[in-house]
């Protein structure tokens, strides 16, 4: 029973390792560095001083500060499991696996949505620069497809670590980019005006 304990915790550790190195790392780091390298702008430079209500802003650090304490847990002091208050019914190996899938897949979605809003990407509310509206490639089906793929990536967290604080995190975060995407619908509405509407009208918000 004791070695089975073992294998089981290791898959949970490697799991959780990959997503935070995806997240923190191909999401948020290399592309941070491409949009730096190719325009000199930082992607957060104006992130929590233009939001019309600012919770967004203060939502996101907290969820994060949730995600380091459950990364935290599981890979440095995994005795320490119990204080996240695990849900024992989902703790299921096939959920991790479909939580490493879930996981994986909506990071990499988010990378390549990124990836197609090329040089209009940004984490805060840019009203500095040229922002042109991106409506090809996954920005043809849903207008927030940044979001919803980190929506499922978050989910896939959950699922690998069933816990009332990874739910915390996961509601936090959906709290967080509900707010978030209305503050730029109005901030792109403002910025890019009639075409904006026009592609609101055509494409749904989410999927």
């Amino acid at each position: 029973m004791g070695e089975t304990v073992h294998i089981f915790l290791t898959i949970e550790q490697l799991y959780l390792l990959i997503f935070v190195v995806l997240y923190f790392g191909l999401v948020l780091g290399v592309r941070t560095l491409i949009l730096y390298l190719r325009t000199g702008i930082s992607p957060s430079q104006k992130f929590g001083r233009k939001s019309e209500h600012h919770l967004a802003e203060r939502l996101i650090p907290l969820a994060v500060i949730l995600l380091l304490i459950i990364a935290g847990n599981y890979f440095f002091l995994i005795q320490n499991i119990k204080y996240l208050l695990p849900f024992r019914v989902l703790d299921l190996l096939w959920l991790k696996h479909l939580g490493l899938i879930l996981s994986v897949v909506g990071l990499i979605a988010t990378f390549i949505a990124q990836l197609q809003m090329k040089d209009s990407w940004r984490i805060g509310l840019d009203h500095n620069n040229e922002i042109e509206l991106v409506d090809k490639g996954m920005f043809a089906y849903s207008r927030n497809p940044i979001y919803v793929a980190l929506m499922t990536g978050y989910a896939g967290v959950f699922f690998i670590v069933p816990s009332l604080v990874s739910l915390g995190f996961v509601t936090i975060m959906a709290v967080a980019i509900y707010i978030k995407v209305k503050d730029e619908e109005q901030f792109l509405e403002s910025k890019i005006g009639s075409p904006y509407q026009e592609y609101k009208a055509i494409v749904r918000r989410w999927i």
